[in-house]
């Protein structure tokens, strides 16, 4: 009984109302320069599923909507498009026309860590070491740096790329926000922009940033800090 009422009364992530109707959910990746997954093959591919399925609710994840692809400048939320999957214009068609299949389109962001490509890499929004070495991020690509999520809020450098994602992609549907472990003010900060902007958030892992998504890539015992 008490699990019942609490389903009424507990805290809904914004965006929560779409999980119930979102079957079917695919991960669109462009990686390495490769161009795998073009924004019009993905729109094919959503039609392909919505005929073989007699229009089952769809989400799709796209991975590698900027530069060369996916861990390529994606801290970069707009105005570094790939131009080699479709650009903006092709992006835009997709994510117009997806709608009339039933799907749900949103990219997939970094903002704990940088690229040396990404139009927004700074020097002093990147975390350092006692030695003021930047500390390294991920690397495979390229050598990413890992940001100082503070720092790089209060320099309105993230949240000006997210109000310019929202002006050139009116339609997108939801955010993935990648590798985000820390709990806190960035986090909160974070969630409340993307809510302003009418874009329901979803991450990598459950824990950091759970308060206010509705799905996450896996769920596992990753401790936050």
């Amino acid at each position: 009984d008490a699990a019942l009422v609490y389903r009424e009364t507990m805290p809904k992530p914004f965006g929560s109302e779409f999980v119930r109707s979102t079957v079917g959910e695919n991960i669109a990746m462009n990686f390495a320069s490769g161009a795998q997954q073009p924004f019009l093959r993905i729109l094919d591919n959503v039609k392909k599923a919505y005929l073989a399925t007699d229009g089952i609710g769809q989400q799709v994840l796209i991975k590698g909507f900027s530069s060369e692809g996916h861990d390529s400048a994606n801290t970069d939320c707009a105005g570094h498009w790939n131009e080699r999957a479709g650009g903006l214009r092709d992006l835009n068609v997709l994510l117009d026309r997806a709608r009339a299949y039933n799907a749900r389109i949103g990219i997939h962001i970094n903002a704990s860590e940088v690229y040396p490509e990404a139009h927004r890499y700074n020097p002093d929004i990147l975390q350092r070491d006692a030695n003021g070495n930047a500390k390294a991020g991920w690397t495979w690509l390229d050598h990413a740096s890992m940001i100082d999520k503070r720092k790089d809020i209060l320099s309105g450098s993230l949240f000006r790329s997210l109000d310019e994602m929202r002006r050139d992609l009116p339609r997108l549907d939801f955010v993935y926000v990648d590798t985000y472990w820390e709990n806190g003010w960035p986090a909160w900060k974070i969630a409340r922009k993307l809510k302003s902007l009418g874009l329901p958030m979803y991450t990598e892992g459950d824990m950091p940033l759970d308060p206010w998504t509705s799905w996450a890539h896996w769920r596992g015992s990753k401790n936050a800090v």
